[in-house]
């Protein structure tokens, strides 16, 4: 499994992805018959040290989405151009075969502050939480996919909830350079 590859409007998934496994998280993804959120397992186990690291500090951090077949990709793009248009909806979806989490490598996630329910969007950037979570990603290989001020380039709204598996040391150059995939990529490419 190359973790390091692009995915996104330009660049397919993968067609071979590593091995899935079925995570602990208590949300389920409702569309297309699939209950059960499931994971790339390197990036599973990655997703669980950090999770575990998080509540040392009291953060809670819950999985709400994690790998998506190409049929769940489909009705959920459905589901938003149904509710915001096709324009709107592909900023938010991506098409199928195009998805990360058709790679079972991207995680959509929450942070529980109580017992009540809890969406992705609720997410603050300042705070402790999110913070703490942006300081700290890249140890785990993980980065933030979609972040703020770079909707231009990875042609994605900004999505505080979207992380991605891309391992070490991708993570940490990523995080210390401030460069998205696509950035790095152009970046690799012109001086190879």
């Amino acid at each position: 499994m190359n973790y390091e590859c692009l995915i996104n409007r330009e660049h397919k998934c993968p067609n071979k992805i590593g091995k899935l496994v079925e995570t602990n998280s208590s949300f389920k993804q409702t569309l297309h018959g699939e209950d059960a959120i499931l994971l790339e397992e390197k990036t599973y186990q990655a997703f669980v040290r950090l999770q575990k690291e998080a509540e040392s500090y009291g953060f809670h951090f819950e999985i709400t989405s994690g790998y998506r077949s190409r049929e769940y990709q489909q009705e959920l793009l459905e589901y938003y151009i149904e509710k915001y248009g096709f324009e709107m909806a592909i900023q938010r979806v991506a098409l199928p075969n195009y998805s990360e989490h058709q790679s079972g490598l991207a995680i959509d996630f929450c942070y529980i502050k109580n017992l009540g329910e809890t969406k992705e969007e609720d997410i603050e950037e300042d705070s402790q939480e999110f913070i703490w979570l942006k300081e700290h990603l890249h140890e785990y290989g993980f980065i933030l996919r979609y972040p703020k001020g770079k909707e231009e380039i990875t042609k994605y709204i900004y999505e505080p909830w979207h992380i991605r598996y891309v391992g070490n040391p991708l993570a940490t150059i990523l995080h210390e350079s401030g460069d998205t995939l696509e950035e790095y990529y152009e970046k690799t490419t012109i001086h190879s």
